[in-house]
């Protein structure tokens, strides 16, 4: 039974870290989108 509760306990520890992973990558994205759309935004709007 401990056996059995650790392999769940080892892949819940490796999901989790993956999923947080993800959303460090997720978040490093979105950042370098807005500032792209902040820096282009301006660009249009000093242009005008």
């Amino acid at each position: 039974m401990s056996n059995i509760l650790n392999f769940i306990k080892q892949i819940s520890v490796k999901f989790y870290i993956k999923i947080k992973q993800i959303c460090k990558v997720l978040e490093t994205k979105i950042k370098v989108l807005l500032n792209k759309i902040s820096v282009s935004s301006k660009k249009s709007s000093s242009e005008h």
